[in-house]
């Protein structure tokens, strides 16, 4: 296998190959010759040493058409055959061996059943149990599985006892994905990379799990055959632990119902999972498979209560599954099983009722333990209810746990020949801050080797040495900065960890005896082992297409190796020996690519002369032409350049090329100096445009490129690094050519546009001395001189005299009405609806242009006429009621009788069939001409109440009720709803709207709010200013409680700067109910199936 090594584009270039130009500038085009055209193209160039000296380049002279090292060869020529050591630790990767475990696919977010079905997998009188399960379908229809009992989970020929119709795979079609997939691999020899490649890449062609086809799955109608389907694959599947990864349990979280895309609680997942197998082995006619779960996970513990007085003792017994320990306050395991054994005193109002006082007395109550199951879960309560936020939320302190647990002194009649000493067996671990997040992953200890394993979904793998390491996995970085203090170090026998959730010991002694009689042969039903033999027939196949499309690939690949050796040594020309030019990129594909059969494509480096570009010497390599012939034989391919296929003419463009830019930069740094400098008296000088100056450069680039085009010859980039004043004339003409057009003439801007004359604005044009015309001149020979002293346009001079004096008109016409109508200047003293009288109404807008030419009565024009009509509706009414607080919606401006008659001086006769427009208000009633338009009024009551419900980062204010004051029925939900409509009505409509004082009063608090945001929004806010959960809330607005939290405040009627009052629920003692089902699983399997 063969991988060349390519660190991303070759773009080395050194200064030593660049192209010498300098002779250009001493020569004519007359004097160009053959060896000055090989110069241009690198033929004298040095060649690379192909030896890997010291001294040499470790990348490739992308400049130097004669290096032929660092294109990918070193593979080749360093190794000329294939190890077989690959091929070895390839199968391996891909073929499961002995003791060697399976992990389980996430679906997205069903990590917490992975983690279960792996510890449940590994307790091994349970998975005995779930094997021996048998539905009535599948009753009669069981195969015998035969295990080699020396080696634990061995690998048998399922396969041999079932005869499969048909593969789930075609081999033809493995093979072809397979050589794909070994082609793209570019692995080679012992290279991990190339490996690495490989393998992932024969990743893509491993056949579909064949465990979640529906089709074939019809007999697994109850929990317990998904788990012999799942328990099955992950003992008997051929598939790779790191490889082809893991099972798919995609049938059981179906066939439960759950959420993938939904993290839930393991534990209650365990709780829930636990009474549905009890319910569905109960109906077994084997009792031990009947009393599995009740045998291996339930114990027995009674609630003891004793009277202090008359010293009754009453018990009332109970089954656990788990026991749940607090780990808050506790640093060890010991101490959490203290805690939750120890003795409770029951006085004041929690007194005991006793049934022989016949009267409530104070008492102790405890725990205490009858029997404890073999397997002996312990759930750790990392998560508790915090009554600020109202969630759940999870403790990160540390926890010691032992490797062996002595339960002994916690049991009540311990008889003497059992043992109570557990083994630790699983640790799950949960990373994240909540249980609706998050990633459970578990720690297992396998009973034959004593070795522990992490299953973390697919990846599964064996820690090192025989003890259990959990320190570094379950302390994370995050985890660490919760505490202020240093860990206290760890005992010996001790683990600790901050995010370990469940613990799973097992009692010595006990595990096995009830799969005893079962380890010499495994019954599994036909469909289960039919599945199984199924997908392990169609990764044998697998295999074996992997194998011989390998072996197939290995024999290509020498071949190929054999023609590298031959040809590259002698690929390099001398300066005596015939050449041609090859592309740079098919000899790196040539050298790089295993599988490789690409003609030589060289159309992309020539030029409009179809002969090799200058420009493409970095393209190419030039090789010996006796080795060209041969890769053309090899590959095909053309056009063939050889040395007569340099391009002499794109040589004679570039000298031409240097040859004005020469000349160009010289002139423009003479003229950029000269113009600054103070002319001397005595010269002769010249008119020249501004913008003519300015842009010179760039339009005598403009007019060589196009003398360049018209002779037909091809416009080239400079392949020589230009000099540093080069590179600034670039950068100033690309910022020059954006200030002129395509149109832009030298000197047209020294012109008048309307006469052509020389303008009489001397702003646009500026002097220069009779030297630098006469180089603007060389450039630009047909533009016209204009010396200082020729008359300007008269025309033109004639108007800016008219000009002048129509400046001096407005200013006259702007300081007279200034005057006049100084109170409509300045805003002051506007006639209002509050005072009796009549007064008239005039455009906003005409006002607005009117000031703006008082100001400015050159730059800006002044008013024609007073359109009325933009006041006016398009029904010729008024819009408004000029009763109404119109704020930002105001278009017109009062005036004064006097005012509007001045106006009418000013402005003569207003246009449109309305001549005026008059408000006069007598004894508060007000009436108008023309009339009011209730149309359009009502449509801006309407507009303007949406409109107020819209708003940003706007602030209200929030007092809190003291719980003292007396309490009263308010408002109901309904009538709130009127009251506030009817609220934000009068504030659209009233004449003079109440303001709202934007200052705190004392006991508020502000608090800054959106109209998108809801209810429940401003209520975490609220909890942050007061400390007060969200549903021990109650806000008031105007005296009603606002009920829905998904509304928006907008719609809610909360305005800005309005005040709310907030009322407190005072805490109450909650007394613990019956735990039920979290909302996360209702309606799943679990639930339904309990039932």
């Amino acid at each position: 296998l063969l991988k060349i090594k390519m660190k991303g584009k070759q773009t080395r270039s050194s200064n030593k190959y660049k192209i010498d130009w300098e002779w250009a500038k001493e020569s004519t085009v007359q004097q160009i010759n053959q060896e000055q055209v090989e110069k241009v193209y690198g033929v004298h160039f040095n060649s690379c040493s192909l030896t890997n000296d010291k001294t040499h380049s470790k990348s490739n002279c992308r400049s130097n058409p004669n290096c032929l090292v660092h294109l990918g060869e070193a593979n080749w020529i360093s190794n000329t055959e294939v190890e077989s050591a690959v091929y070895t630790e390839v199968i391996e990767n891909i073929v499961r061996q002995d003791n060697q475990f399976l992990g389980l696919r996430n679906l997205g977010a069903t990590c917490y059943v992975n983690s279960l079905l792996q510890v449940w997998f590994f307790i091994s009188d349970f998975r005995s149990a779930i094997y021996s399960y048998r539905n009535d379908f599948v009753r009669d229809k069981v195969i015998k599985v035969d295990l080699l009992t020396d080696k634990g989970f061995s690998l048998m020929g399922l396969d041999d006892n079932v005869d499969i119709e048909s593969h789930y795979y075609e081999k033809i079609n493995i093979s072809k994905k397979i050589s794909d997939s070994i082609k793209s691999s570019q692995a080679i020899h012992s290279s991990s990379q190339g490996r690495r490649s490989l393998l992932n890449n024969l990743y893509e062609s491993v056949p579909e799990f064949v465990g979640n086809q529906e089709q074939i799955l019809p007999a697994l109608a109850s929990i317990c055959d998904y788990l012999q389907l799942i328990f099955a694959f992950l003992q008997f599947s051929k598939r790779r632990s790191l490889f082809t990864s893991y099972i798919d349990p995609s049938p059981l979280i179906k066939f439960l119902g759950l959420d993938t895309n939904q993290q839930q609680d393991i534990q209650e997942f365990c709780q829930l999972t636990m009474t549905l197998l009890e319910t569905t082995l109960s109906s077994q006619l084997d009792t031990k498979v009947q009393s599995t779960i009740g045998t291996l996970f339930q114990g027995r513990y009674s609630y003891i209560t004793k009277c202090d007085s008359c010293k009754f003792i009453s018990e009332r017994n109970a089954t656990f599954y788990e026991l749940d320990l607090t780990v808050a306050g506790h640093s060890t395991l010991e101490k959490s099983f203290d805690d939750f054994f120890k003795k409770e005193k029951l006085n004041g109002p929690n007194q005991y009722y006793c049934e022989v006082c016949q009267s409530k007395r104070d008492a102790s109550r405890w725990i205490g333990v009858d029997s404890l199951p073999p397997v002996l879960n312990i759930q750790l309560l990392r998560f508790i209810y915090d009554r600020n936020t109202g969630q759940k939320k999870k403790l990160k302190s540390i926890l010691h746990f032992p490797e062996v647990l002595d339960m002994t002194k916690y049991i009540r009649h311990a008889p003497t020949d059992t043992s109570f000493i557990y083994d630790i067996k699983a640790v799950l671990i949960h990373r994240g801050a909540g249980t609706q997040s998050g990633h459970y992953f578990t720690h297992i200890k396998e009973d034959e080797s004593k070795s522990w394993y992490v299953f973390n979904d697919e990846a599964v793998y064996q820690l090192s040495g025989k003890k259990l390491q959990i320190d570094e996995d379950s302390m994370e970085s995050d985890d660490l900065s919760q505490s202020s203090k240093n860990p206290k170090p760890v005992k010996a026998g001790y683990h600790a960890s901050r995010s370990a959730y469940m613990l799973v010991y097992t009692r010595r002694s006990s595990i096995g005896e009830y799969s005893s009689d079962l380890k010499e042969n495994v019954i599994l039903p036909r469909s289960i082992v039919k599945i199984i033999s199924e997908d392990n027939v169609s990764i044998k196949n697998w295999i074996n297409a992997v194998t011989e499309q390998m072996l197939s690939h290995t024999a290509a690949i020498g071949n190929r190796a054999q023609e590298i050796n031959r040809i590259y040594p002698s690929l390099s020309a001398d300066t005596d020996q015939t050449y041609e030019w090859i592309p740079t990129e098919w000899l790196l594909e040539w050298l790089r690519k295993q599988d490789f059969n690409s003609p030589i494509d060289n159309k992309t480096v020539l030029c409009n002369h179809k002969k090799l570009s200058p420009d493409s010497v970095s393209m190419v390599k030039r090789i010996n032409q006796i080795y060209a012939n041969e890769l053309y034989k090899l590959y095909g391919g053309g056009p063939r350049l050889t040395r007569e296929d340099m391009c002499k003419q794109c040589v004679e463009e570039k000298y031409r090329r240097i040859q004005f830019d020469t000349r160009l930069n010289n002139d423009w740094k003479f003229i950029k100096s000269t113009i600054t400098k103070t002319l001397p008296t005595g010269q002769t000088e010249f008119w020249i445009g501004k913008a003519s100056l300015r842009n010179w450069k760039g339009l005598t680039i403009k007019k060589f490129e196009k003398d360049i085009s018209e002779s037909s010859l091809k416009t080239t980039t400079e392949n020589s690094e230009p000099a540093k004043e080069d590179a600034e004339s670039d950068a100033n003409l690309a910022a020059d050519s954006a200030t002129y057009d395509d149109e832009f003439e030298f000197n047209q801007d020294l012109l008048c546009e309307e006469h052509g004359n020389l303008t009489a604005e001397e702003s646009n044009r500026q002097i220069v001395s009779e030297v630098v015309w006469l180089m603007l001149k060389y450039y630009f020979p047909e533009a016209a001189s204009y010396p200082v002293g020729t008359p300007i346009c008269h025309l033109c001079e004639e108007i800016a005299k008219a000009k002048v004096e129509d400046e001096e008109t407005l200013r006259l016409y702007a300081a007279t009405e200034k005057k006049i109508l100084s109170k409509i200047y300045s805003n002051k003293s506007r006639p209002s609806i509050e005072d009796e009288g009549e007064f008239y109404v005039i455009p906003l807008s005409f006002v607005r242009k009117w000031r703006n030419f008082i100001r400015q009565p050159i730059v800006k024009c002044r008013p024609k006429q007073i359109n009325l009509s933009e006041i006016l509706c398009e029904h010729n009414k008024l819009p408004f009621d000029p009763l109404m607080d119109l704020d930002g919606d105001k278009i017109y401006v009062n005036v004064t009788t006097e005012e509007w008659v001045n106006l009418l001086n000013f402005y003569g006769s207003t246009s449109g069939t309305c001549k005026e427009i008059k408000i006069t208000v007598k004894d508060r009633l007000c009436e108008c001409f023309p009339p009011c338009c209730q149309i359009c009024i009502d449509s801006l009551i309407e507009r303007r109440a949406t409109e107020i419900k819209t708003y940003r980062n706007a602030r209200i204010y929030i007092s809190k009720e003291n719980p003292d004051d007396e309490k009263c029925i308010g408002p109901s939900h309904d009538e709130c709803e009127n009251i506030q409509k009817e609220s934000r009505k009068r504030s659209i409509t009233t004449i003079s709207p109440l303001r709202r004082s934007k200052r705190c009063r004392p006991g508020e608090v502000a608090v800054t709010i959106s109209s998108d945001e809801t209810l429940r929004d401003l209520k975490l806010k609220v909890m942050t200013e007061f400390q007060v959960a969200p549903f021990d809330q109650h806000l008031h607005l105007n005296g009603c409680e606002l009920f829905d939290n998904d509304r928006t405040l907008g719609n809610s009627g909360i305005l800005p700067d309005c005040r709310l009052t907030l009322k407190i629920d005072l805490p109450v003692e909650i007394t613990e109910e019956p735990r039920e089902p979290e909302a996360g699983f209702m309606g799943t399997g679990l639930v339904s199936f309990s039932s």
